[in-house]
């Protein structure tokens, strides 16, 4: 054993290189053989012109029995290796046998290799239709709580609409898209996030840009009182003359800090219909308190007024 490692150990740079020299032998005569093995490589359909595209996907991979040499089949390691099928001539949906389709399925660029069967899918569902594109305003979707005392008051997105691209039959219904969901928790100052738009069929339905910016805009909860918003009387009997008393009133409200601060007196309505809200007899109502979807009234001061109605000088 000793006499085997100092052998070794004096003749090991010559006896590397005849084994390097071997395996090169070795490997240049193996990759030059012709070889017959089965591979599932990527799948793609190509249609004929630009005017009609698919309406669902197809299936993602294909598995084929194909002859090559060894070099060309290692260098499938190193280079695109999707197979195309080429179906120029499809003007509508059909059902399309892949044993008789050898001939127009195709790998990228020549790899000196040939297509001996199809092993899986035989049979594939081309479904078509005519290509359109659309541009289509975008939906933000987001789930944000903030702290107490805050309040989310709104959100831009820039682009505010993409181009959809897809078949007809599909992309002639959609409204909008829509982003990923921005989720916040315990928010309390404005922030901006990159979403991406979301297709509604991948790969058949495509969205360009694919991402844009949400600036999303956080603000502390202040109150205001507005005063002398006057009393709307609506809905009255042509012969009738109504008169409230007070005319005029103060609604106390709340909402974000900037839109609080500038809302005017004429954004606040107080109204009382005589179909909807008269009784006979009844002299005293309620306020009816109309305010903008993002402001919330807290208290009027009075909370109710007298109604007086005159007829012909006669007060009723």
């Amino acid at each position: 054993m000793e006499r085997l490692k100092a052998y070794l150990k004096e003749n090991y740079r010559s006896l590397l290189g005849s084994f390097m020299l071997a395996l090169i032998l070795w490997v240049s005569i193996s990759s030059e053989k012709v070889y017959t093995t089965q591979i599932r490589l990527p799948f793609k359909v190509n249609l004929g012109g630009d005017s009609l595209t698919l309406v669902r996907k197809i299936p993602e991979d294909i598995t084929l029995r194909i002859k090559g040499t060894g070099r060309m089949l290692f260098g499938l390691n190193f280079r695109d290796k999707s197979i195309h099928l080429n179906i120029p001539d499809i003007k509508k949906t059909k059902i399309i046998d892949l044993t008789e389709q050898k001939q127009n399925l195709h790998f990228p660029s020549e790899y000196g290799m040939e297509i001996l069967s199809v092993i899986s899918p035989r049979r594939i569902l081309v479904e078509v239709d005519k290509k359109i594109e659309r541009k289509l305003p975008v939906k933000v979707e987001h789930h944000i709580q903030t702290v107490p005392g805050y309040l989310f008051v709104s959100q831009q997105v820039h682009p505010d609409s993409v181009r959809v691209r897809g078949p007809q039959k599909l992309v002639s219904k959609l409204t909008a898209i829509s982003t990923d969901s921005i989720i916040m928790k315990d928010a309390k100052y404005p922030f901006t996030s990159t979403v991406h738009f979301i297709s509604p069929r991948p790969g058949i339905i495509f969205i360009t840009p694919e991402k844009g910016q949400v600036t999303t805009t956080i603000e502390p909860i202040v109150e205001r009182t507005l005063y002398n918003v006057p009393i709307q009387l609506v809905n009255f009997p042509p012969d009738l003359q109504a008169v409230a008393e007070p005319a005029m009133i103060s609604v106390r409200v709340k909402g974000g800090e900037t839109r609080v601060t500038r809302l005017r007196t004429d954004e606040i309505s107080v109204i009382f219909d005589y179909k909807l809200s008269f009784h006979k007899g009844v002299m005293e109502y309620p306020m009816q308190i109309v305010t903008p979807a993002d402001i919330t009234w807290l208290e009027v001061v009075p909370q109710k007024f007298v109604l007086q109605l005159i007829q012909k000088g006669n007060t009723l």
